[in-house]
């Protein structure tokens, strides 16, 4: 309980200080040559997005029937989907189907290097960090349709600023919240870990845990991509998630 005061406290002062400083700060950060930028946002991001077809085929290989091998060869296709955009920026359906088979085919094998014992250990938790990554991207993905708010970096004729507590409707800009602050967030799921090994966090799991959304923040605001507002929201969402599984998970326990 503390831990949750202390996270939303921090986290609503942040969004009244971008309520305040959203456009200076990019105007401060703005760099879009960044490499640190460029790296977040195409390269990190998909070591993120990487947890559902890995998680998903983890899965079929302990319980192989239609239902997962479907599963895994769809998240498999959405992951070639987002390694097209990001890397390659096409979308051609022969390079999505020839990339989804081989990660099907290259994740499935590497999957039997893993003794089945470890795979059933650690499924349990994956799965957990695959829900709370699918709620809130697509509750971002919601907002981010409904906010309306323009992009620091797409400025152009009658488009203006404006404060993220302001929504604009349905435009076509999606600024807030965040989706790639979204999924580095994800890292956060490791403060629910000790729910499902017994043991404390390491030192360097806390540090990933809280450092990875706080890169992909500062980047996005690099890129000219998101503000300040946009990116705390999306950890907001993230955290929100996280302690309502935690939550479910414990009165699950209590209760059976």
């Amino acid at each position: 309980m503390r831990r949750c005061l202390i996270v939303y406290a921090i986290l609503i002062v942040l969004l009244g200080i971008g309520a305040r400083y959203d456009l200076s700060l990019n105007q401060y950060f703005y760099h879009p040559q960044s490499s640190f930028g460029w790296f977040m946002e195409h390269i990190y991001i998909l070591f993120m997005i990487g947890i559902l077809p890995v998680t998903f085929i983890m899965l079929m290989s302990v319980r192989t029937h239609i239902g997962t091998v479907v599963l895994g060869f769809v998240s498999c296709l959405y992951m070639a989907h987002e390694i097209t955009s990001y890397l390659l920026a096409s979308h051609h359906s022969y390079q999505l189907l020839g990339l989804s088979v081989i990660l099907f085919v290259g994740l499935t094998l590497l999957m039997q290097l893993i003794p089945k014992a470890t795979r059933k250990a650690m499924l349990p938790f994956l799965l957990f960090v695959c829900l709370v990554l699918i709620s809130a991207s697509l509750l971002v993905e919601l907002l981010k349709n409904l906010w309306g708010r323009v992009r620091f970096r797409s400025f152009h004729g009658p488009q203006r600023f404006t404060p993220w507590y302001l929504p604009q409707g349905v435009n076509g800009n999606k600024s807030f919240p965040s989706g790639h602050t979204t999924a580095a967030s994800i890292t956060l799921c490791l403060f629910a870990l000790p729910l499902f090994t017994k043991k404390r966090l390491s030192s360097w799991q806390t540090m990933l845990a809280v450092l990875s959304p706080i890169m992909m923040a500062l980047s996005r605001m690099i890129m000219g991509a998101h503000y300040l507002s946009d990116t705390v929201f999306a950890i907001l969402i993230v955290y929100t998630m996280l302690e309502g599984a935690i939550l479910y998970m414990k009165k699950s326990k209590e209760t059976g």
